[in-house]
């Protein structure tokens, strides 16, 4: 029973992964709480930090999936993934290392306050009015725009890359921007997909977009988390 349990996790969290740009770990980390509180091996108060850690490392398996499906329909703004994986990376590690000083108990309820946010932004965010280079229409008037300018001022006029394509922060509040999802992500056991994706697309990123770099981000969020939880794991004579 345990084992086809495990089987139907790992096919809701790999259609999650393609599907949304998350690891599945909303879903993955409450059906290992509730599968290993049954084994008495397990201490209850290393409970949440076992589920937490295994969450990670199984994300990084349905994150590579996703990223492979997703770059081969060259959907993946990779000028935005390398922006933010140092922030990811540090704050991943720094999650593993504040979720081993806290107690089970308080992983518990920080996980259900997580979810409860992220329900409320999902339910209640609001997308930042579209501007000129994120809406084919406008697209057409601001090249029928530029048509008409003289040649010095059409030379002034930016060229459409990622940076200016949206509203993304600067360099620097992309790497704290990273820093803040790494670290929440592992610190509840998730890809960061429930962040990174409204975050993309409050940056006027299409959503199409936004899904496929969130499950990019994904792989350096589960890699360090699960590194940092297997190193702060290390010491603990209690784990089975």
């Amino acid at each position: 029973m345990e084992i086809i349990s495990l089987l139907l996790l790992g096919a809701v969290a790999g259609t999650l992964a393609g599907l949304l740009g998350v690891g599945g770990g909303i879903v993955i980390v409450p059906v290992f709480v509730w599968i290993f509180q049954s084994h008495a091996e397990i201490p209850i108060t290393r409970l949440m930090h076992i589920a937490i850690g295994t969450t990670l490392a199984t994300i990084v398996i349905t994150s590579t999936s996703s990223i492979i499906a997703h770059h081969r329909r060259g959907a993946v703004h990779w000028s935005i993934v390398w922006q933010l994986v140092p922030g990811i990376i540090i704050g991943a590690l720094l999650g593993a290392v504040i979720a081993d000083a806290l107690p089970s108990e308080t992983l518990r309820v920080i996980f259900a306050i997580f979810i409860l946010l992220v329900s409320a932004q999902l339910g209640f965010g609001a997308q930042r009015v579209p501007h000129c280079h994120t809406n084919s229409d406008k697209d057409i008037l601001c090249s029928s725009f530029t048509s008409i300018l003289s040649p010095q001022e059409a030379r002034e006029i930016k060229p459409q890359t990622i940076e200016n394509k949206y509203k993304l922060p600067s360099k620097l509040g992309m790497g704290f921007t990273g820093a803040v999802i790494g670290s929440s992500s592992s610190l509840v056991g998730i890809g960061g997909g429930s962040v990174i994706v409204p975050f993309l697309v409050w940056c006027n990123v299409p959503m199409r977009n936004a899904v496929a770099t969130s499950a990019a981000c994904g792989f350096p969020i589960a890699v360090s988390g699960a590194v940092g939880f297997i190193a702060t794991g290390w010491h603990v004579n209690e784990l089975p």
